[in-house]
C-alpha cells in the first residue's frame, strides 16, 4: 500500500511530493514529541508495572521486567567505553539504508546554485544540531524510564523472557510508560508516518539516476519522458517503483535478502571510492574545469577536495573492514570472506558493462556519449 501511495505522490510532481512529505513529517514529529512527554512525566515503577501486566496477557509469569534483564546475561550489567564490538557493527547497519541520502556529493549535485556554500552549511549544520540534540534527549528520557539493563535484555536475541509480539521499539516502550489508550494510539500510529519522508529521500535518488542515464543516452530515451502537466518523469518512477515492489516480494519470500541488503553497502563503497579518487585528481587532471567549478576552494593552501576525498575513502575502507571483522553482518562466517572481493569485483564488472554496451550501441547510431562529460553543465 505504501509503495502505491508513494508512486502516486511522486507522479503528482515535486511540489506535491514535498507538501505531502512535510505533512507526514509534522504528524510523525508530533508523535515523537508525545513519546518524549510520556517518558518525561512517567516513572520507572509505572513502566515496570505496565510492562509486567502486558506481558502477563501473553503468558508471562512473575516479574517480567526483571526476567528480561536476567535473560540478557552478563552484558546487561556491564558497559565499557573501550568495547566497540556493538557500536561499530551498528554503524555498518545504519549505513545499509542511510549512506545513500547522507552522501553529500549527491546532495550537492541535486541543488541549484552549488556555489552557495552558506546555504549548504546552514542545511547541514541545522540538521546536525536537530538530530544530535533530540537523539540525546530521546535516549536520556528512555533510559531514565526503562533502564540500560532492560534495553540490553529486551534486544538480546533468543531472550524467552520477552514475550511481547512487538519488538522493543522506542515508540512502543514510550506508549507503555503511561498506558493511556488515546496516547498510545497517537504515539504508535504517528510513527507510521515516518515511512513516507524516509522513502522520498531514498527513492528520489534512483528515479533521478534512471532519468539522468536515459537523458545521457545510456538507457532508452522513453525513460526520460516527463509529464507535461506535473513535470515528473513518470516512466522512470514506474520503473523504479516496479523494482522496489520486486525487492519487497523478495524480502518476504527469500531468506537471502538480508545478506544481499548488507552486501549492498559494498556497492556504495565502489561508487564512493571512485568519486573520492576522481575528486582527489580533479584539481590537476582537469584543471580548467576545476578552476571554474564551485569545488575550487582551498584550506591552508591545499585544495579542499584533496582533504575530504581521503576521508571519504577511509570511511569506505572502514565499511569493508567491518564486514570482514564482523562476518555476521553480511557474509555469515569467516569462511565466506571471499564474498567481499567477489561482490565488489562483480559490481565493477556490471557497472562497466552497463556503461560500455550502451556506449557501443550509441556509437553505432552515430552518437558519441563521451561529449556529455566534456564540460560542466550551466546551473
Amino acid at each position: 500500500m505504501m509503495i502505491v501511495l508513494m508512486t502516486l505522490i511522486l507522479i503528482a510532481g515535486t511540489k506535491r511530493t514535498l507538501r505531502w512529505m512535510n505533512i507526514f513529517w509534522i504528524i510523525a514529529s508530533v508523535g515523537t514529541f508525545l513519546a518524549f512527554i510520556a517518558l518525561a512525566f512517567g516513572s520507572k515503577a509505572k513502566f515496570q508495572a505496565n510492562f509486567n501486566a502486558l506481558s502477563g496477557d501473553y503468558g508471562a509469569t512473575g516479574d517480567s521486567y526483571q526476567n528480561v534483564i536476567a535473560g540478557g546475561g552478563a552484558d546487561a550489567s556491564t558497559s565499557s567505553l573501550t568495547n566497540w564490538d556493538a557500536t561499530l557493527p551498528t554503524v555498518f547497519v545504519i549505513m545499509t539504508f542511510m549512506m545513500w541520502n547522507w552522501w553529500s556529493v549527491y546532495l550537492s549535485g541535486e541543488l541549484k546554485g552549488a556555489s552557495n556554500r552558506q546555504r549548504h552549511v546552514r542545511i547541514m549544520s541545522t540538521s546536525l544540531l536537530w538530530n544530535v540534540v533530540f537523539l540525546i534527549m530521546g535516549v536520556l528520557l528512555l533510559y531514565r524510564i526503562v533502564g540500560h539493563d532492560f534495553m540490553v535484555g529486551a534486544n538480546t536475541g533468543g531472550n524467552e523472557a520477552y514475550v511481547l509480539p512487538n519488538a522493543p521499539w522506542y515508540h512502543f516502550l514510550a506508549s507503555i510508560t503511561l498506558n493511556v489508550p488515546v496516547l498510545t494510539f497517537l504515539i504508535v500510529g504517528s510513527f507510521l508516518f515516518w515511512s513516507l519522508p524516509a522513502m522520498v529521500g531514498n527513492v528520489y535518488q534512483p528515479v533521478r539516476a534512471v532519468f539522468a542515464w536515459s537523458f545521457d543516452r545510456l538507457l532508452p530515451a522513453k525513460l526520460a519522458d516527463v509529464n507535461p502537466r506535473t513535470h515528473s518523469p513518470v516512466p522512470a518512477i514506474l520503473t523504479v517503483m516496479g523494482l522496489v515492489t520486486a525487492m519487497l516480494i523478495w524480502s518476504v519470500s527469500a531468506t537471502t535478502f538480508a545478506t544481499w541488503l548488507a552486501l549492498g553497502v559494498l556497492a556504495g563503497v565502489v561508487c564512493i571510492l571512485i568519486v573520492a579518487l576522481a575528486a582527489f585528481v580533479f584539481p590537476s587532471r582537469r584543471k580548467d574545469l576545476y578552476l571554474n567549478s564551485p569545488a575550487n576552494q582551498k584550506f591552508m593552501g591545499i585544495p579542499v577536495l584533496r582533504i575530504v576525498s581521503p576521508l571519504s575513502a577511509l570511511v569506505m575502507v572502514f565499511l569493508v573492514w567491518a564486514v570482514l571483522k564482523y562476518p555476521a553482518l553480511a557474509i555469515g562466517t569467516p569462511e565466506h570472506a571471499w564474498w567481499v572481493p567477489a561482490f565488489i569485483a562483480g559490481i565493477v564488472v556490471v557497472g562497466l558493462l552497463l556503461y560500455y554496451i550502451p556506449k557501443m550501441v550509441r556509437k553505432s547510431q552515430g552518437i558519441d556519449i563521451d561529449l556529455v562529460y566534456k564540460e560542466l553543465p550551466p546551473e
